[in-house]
């Protein structure tokens, strides 16, 4: 009986895992700068038991991912630069990262692929 309880809850965590989408990894999108060039945004991100860190570069800036979580495909994480704080929330789906970027009252959308 024990054995058998013991190899039912090592399945279910086993399950619960493989629902949790995928975040780890390099991802990239080129946006459009304030100064009308494109820009590289960069992220490496691994995910393990729920908690999401990595970096995000952009304009050859690395920033350290904090306060990073995942739920399913949902993610959330912030990263703060010298003058404020971004945070990141959305979705993972396959090879696609979907956020929305918010700085104070501002947002915006931002699609990253995953890159090898």
């Amino acid at each position: 009986m024990r054995r058998t309880l013991s190899i039912a809850v090592a399945l279910l965590l086993t399950a619960v895992a493989a629902l949790a989408s995928d975040v780890t990894g390099n991802w990239k999108a080129t946006i459009t700068g304030m100064d009308g060039n494109p820009m590289e945004v960069k992220m490496n991100l691994k995910a393990e038991v729920g908690v999401i860190t990595g970096t995000v570069t952009v304009m050859g800036t690395d920033m350290k991912v904090e306060n990073g979580k995942i739920d399913g495909d949902k993610v959330a994480f912030e990263v703060r630069p010298q003058f404020g704080t971004f945070s990141y929330t959305g979705a993972v789906s396959g090879d696609e990262l979907k956020l929305v970027v918010k700085m104070g009252e501002n947002t915006s959308p931002l699609t990253l692929k995953r890159v090898p």
